[in-house]
């Protein structure tokens, strides 16, 4: 008999490598500790470029060199330490990294907060 399915529903990530070669994976954390674990795990294991996360641990954003918008819902490392990063524009609920060819959005909006706001 075949093993039940299981799926994480703590994180769900997409990778994607844009034309340059470089590759960039998004995921939500949900601001759990395993899912940031498992994150770094994937990106070191699947040599991924830049990590983009919505919803970090904040503590863990805190303690790393992390690039994250005035609230920390929104975050970005570079794994890729060779990444020449040419501006920063953070606010609330997300990040702007301008690269040489490439701006990159990492954003974050609660489904809590009304539209208005």
């Amino acid at each position: 008999m075949p093993e039940p399915q299981t799926q994480n529903t703590c994180m769900q990530a997409s990778v994607n490598r844009n034309k340059g070669g470089m590759k960039i994976m998004q995921v939500n954390l949900g601001r759990a500790w395993a899912a940031d674990d498992l994150a770094h795990a994937v990106t070191k294991r699947e040599e991924i470029d830049i990590l983009m996360v919505s919803e970090p641990n904040k503590r863990m954003i805190e303690r790393q060199d992390w690039i994250k918008d005035n609230k920390g819902d929104a975050a970005t490392y570079l794994y890729n330490k060779n990444i020449e990063v040419e501006g920063v524009n953070k606010r609330n609920g997300y990040i702007r990294l301008k690269l040489r060819d490439l701006d990159i959005y990492s954003c974050y909006f609660s489904p809590n907060i009304p539209i208005a706001d």
